[in-house]
């Protein structure tokens, strides 16, 4: 079903619009579309939190596509979305950037399960699912050293995040997390994380929409060598 009247997703439609990131109607289609799904998929399996569903366009759909608005991405990349969960914020990447290819990773197979019905007949020819532990899957020849780019939301400190993911990276790689409050206090402090070449933090601050900086939420983009 598609929603063309729904509030809450004009309103984020607008937020992106004030922020330079234009979505066609195709587009946009697919996202209410895939959000509607997700909500449904959601009474039975446990994608989100529940208590989430009725903030969803802000909180979650809003939130995985700031990355498209604070940081300057190549075109036709291979983006692994680590630890996926909910399938954000891999699949509204993968509906805004069909040149990219997306990888949804997560342990859990009842989850990627979910995703892939989610999904199904949207024309997301674009994602891709893998069901694993990142340290584990890394191992595998086919992931080996083969991401780029990698981002994860709501999945843990940065420096497990290193550690899980350092043999799905290339050397020269980059790391986006979501991530609130002082890193300062994180068991692994940015300074200790070993090859780093450069560390950004990108406050969440948009046009339209000031939450996500009152909530000293931002984006971590960890550059590796």
């Amino acid at each position: 079903m598609i929603i063309k009247n729904n509030p809450k997703a004009r309103a984020v439609r607008e937020i992106l619009e004030k922020n330079d990131i234009s979505i066609n109607e195709e587009q946009w289609q697919r996202l209410e579309t895939w959000v509607d799904r997700l909500i449904a998929i959601n009474s039975r399996i446990n994608l989100i939190s529940r208590k989430q569903t009725e903030v969803v366009w802000l909180h979650h759909i809003l939130h995985s596509i700031t990355p498209l608005i604070l940081i300057d991405f190549p075109k036709n990349i291979d983006l692994c979305d680590f630890g996926t969960g909910g399938g954000l914020p891999g699949i509204p990447l993968a509906i805004l950037r069909p040149d990219w290819q997306v990888f949804l990773l997560d342990s859990r197979q009842k989850k990627i399960s979910a995703l892939k019905e989610s999904t199904e007949g949207l024309g997301c020819l674009n994602l891709h699912y893998i069901v694993g532990r990142g340290e584990e899957v890394g191992l595998n020849p086919t992931y080996n050293k083969k991401f780029q780019w990698l981002i994860a939301r709501a999945v843990s400190a940065v420096g497990n995040l290193e550690r899980w993911t350092r043999e799905l990276r290339k050397k020269e790689a980059t790391l986006i997390a979501f991530k609130g409050g002082n890193l300062e206090n994180e068991d692994v402090p940015p300074a200790q994380i070993p090859n780093v070449n450069r560390f950004v933090e990108h406050p969440l601050k948009l046009n339209g929409y000031s939450d996500f900086y009152i909530g000293e939420k931002k984006l971590v983009e960890i550059k590796f060598v």
